[in-house]
């Protein structure tokens, strides 16, 4: 009897250490784990209710030709987070400075989500950012040869992208933004992304 209750107790144990090995690399890999796990099982959002305009079929968001303060940009920069993309072929003008005024408003009012989003603008290398940029530390600015522009699977002019953890190019919003359905699209996405991250974990566990 003491043997078998013995052999439970570690069993218990070992469970319990598991669940907090998954729990601290949640804490500390969450963003790179929901990439992967997302990825890994094929999971794509069921929203039936978005402001925003789905991409089909989603596209990964190619990034070996982008550049990051003259590096090639790392992938973990559009993955492991949602990631709102402004694409402006043109250059960063005073229409361009508004909108990223806007997406800043709409990440810092997901509040303690704001880890889990990061915004991103892409200009040709052939273009300069504004200086007034420098003070957003928030914002990755990188740039891309023209050709890129080119090769997305929508119109990038005057469009702004919502692209998810995996990598992939998931929405596409018309302009003028309408930015609290922006935030509603983004809050909603979050949930139902963390709940299936929680399903998969709870399958591991078990």
């Amino acid at each position: 009897m003491s043997e078998k209750t013995d052999v439970e107790v570690d069993k218990a144990t070992l469970r319990r250490n598991r669940i907090k090995l998954v729990s601290l690399a949640v804490l500390f890999f969450g963003p790179v784990i929901l990439a992967w796990v997302l990825l890994a099982i094929g999971w794509r959002p069921d929203v039936t209710v978005n402001h925003g305009e789905f991409i089909e079929p989603p596209v990964p968001l190619a990034t070996e030709s982008l550049q990051h303060h003259g590096e090639p940009l790392a992938v973990d920069q559009v993955r492991g987070r949602w990631t709102i993309v402004h694409l402006y072929p043109s250059g960063c003008s005073e229409a361009c400075l508004a909108l990223l005024d806007e997406t800043a408003r709409v990440h810092v009012a997901l509040n303690q989500n704001q880890d889990r989003a990061r915004r991103l603008l892409i200009v040709p290398d052939t273009a300069e950012f504004p200086a007034s940029l420098e003070a957003d530390e928030r914002l990755v600015q990188v740039t891309a040869p023209i050709g890129f522009f080119d090769t997305l699977a929508i119109d990038p002019a005057g469009t702004l992208v919502l692209v998810d953890p995996a990598g992939l190019t998931i929405m596409q919003y018309a302009l003028p933004l309408e930015a609290r359905g922006l935030l509603k699209d983004l809050e909603r996405l979050m949930r139902a992304s963390r709940r299936e991250l929680e399903r998969h974990q709870a399958k591991v566990e078990d």
